[in-house]
């Protein structure tokens, strides 16, 4: 340990003495709430959890995380260490004393040192659910051989662009599993039981044929992919960028379905039923008459849509950059529109119901006297 990391021990111990001394000693346990509140990624909301440190707590339970933390700073940096000290002078963050709950649900990064590797896996397993592995750490084949087993028990792992992994056949009892941008793999068929996966821009993989049980499937990039036609049972699918996707009709029972940028597809007759449909940039699908039951439908930038009359039941309707829709008359009981920069669009009459619409750049539109019961109107003139 570097004498650095030893004097921040030392601060570490004053700190829960000084503690200590300020609190109630009566036993009681910490509270950990979890919020309702969500916060916002690219492709889910999560959960924030929201800690609430109790009145009186046991100084036993204080101390009791002075080996965890005697761990962290074995394997971090001095930064970290100074870091850790300072929010265990915040009584109110010392819901850290729960070390049950915050530490399995804490995210911890491999550490670049590799000399430190064997001791981070030996209490990996039982200190921590889940972690983060930086492409900095060049985590390889050999690696995944090691400390493959370790990993195969842990709720969530996310590899950060990790290129030298091959081999993830360990994994496949990995709740939530992140691979993106890991190119150099290719067989995923051990993958089948993980609940959410991350195979975002693995450009080698082509044979999905064993995913079609997992929830929320991520293959957005994944260009080598060609038929989707067994993952019709996945709730939430991601097919952004899979250019050679062409054959869609397996996918009527997927509950959200990113097409995006799928630029070969054109039959889209077999996803009437979804939730949530995203089209954007799918310059070839023409015939969108099926799609009038889909809730959330997104054809933004679909210049080859002309006929829009049967969308008039969607909820939320985005035909941004549709430069070939004209006639909009049939949309008057959609919730959310998005007309923007349809230049063709003339006649906006028919929409007076719209709860939010949208008509930046549309260019033709003049007349806007029938939209006084309009909630929320974008309009630049």
């Amino acid at each position: 340990m570097y004498m650095t990391n030893v004097k921040n021990y030392f601060d570490l111990s004053a700190s829960f003495h000084q503690l200590a001394k300020c609190l109630s000693l009566q036993k009681t346990k910490m509270q950990v709430k979890v919020s309702k509140r969500k916060k916002h990624t690219d492709d889910c909301f999560v959960k924030e959890p929201r800690k609430k440190l109790a009145k009186n707590f046991n100084k036993h339970d204080l101390f009791s995380i002075r080996p965890i933390v005697k761990l962290i700073l074995e394997f971090y940096a001095d930064e970290t260490s100074t870091a850790l000290v300072s929010w265990l002078n915040n009584p109110d963050l010392l819901f850290l004393v729960n070390h049950a709950s915050v530490w399995k649900t804490h995210v911890p990064m491999l550490p670049n040192n590799r000399d430190t590797w064997p001791a981070f896996f030996d209490h990996a397993a039982v200190l921590f659910k889940h972690i983060t592995i930086p492409s900095s750490t060049y985590f390889g084949a050999t690696d995944m051989k090691t400390y493959g087993s370790i990993l195969g028990s842990m709720r969530s792992i996310y590899f950060m662009e990790c290129v030298d992994v091959v081999n993830v056949s360990a994994l496949g009892n990995v709740h939530t599993l992140n691979l993106s941008h890991c190119t150099n793999v290719v067989d995923v068929s051990a993958l089948g039981n993980v609940h959410t996966l991350n195979l975002s821009w693995c450009t080698d993989v082509v044979d999905v044929s064993a995913l079609g049980n997992v929830h929320a499937l991520n293959l957005r990039g994944c260009t080598g992919v060609v038929d989707v036609s067994t993952l019709g049972n996945v709730h939430t699918l991601n097919l952004s960028w899979c250019t050679n996707v062409v054959d869609v009709s397996a996918l009527g029972n997927v509950h959200a379905l990113n097409l995006s940028y799928c630029t070969d597809v054109v039959d889209v007759s077999a996803l009437g039923n979804l939730h949530t449909l995203k089209l954007s940039q799918c310059t070839n699908v023409v015939d969108v008459s099926a799609l009038g039951n889909v809730h959330t439908l997104n054809l933004c930038d679909c210049t080859g849509v002309v006929d829009v009359s049967t969308l008039g039941n969607v909820h939320t309707l985005n035909l941004s950059w549709c430069t070939n829709v004209v006639n909009v008359s049939a949309l008057g009981n959609v919730h959310a529109l998005n007309l923007a920069y349809c230049t063709k669009v003339v006649d906006v009459s028919a929409l007076g119901n719209v709860h939010t619409l949208s008509l930046w750049g549309c260019t033709n539109v003049v007349d806007v006297s029938a939209l006084g019961n309009v909630h929320t109107l974008y309009f630049d003139k």
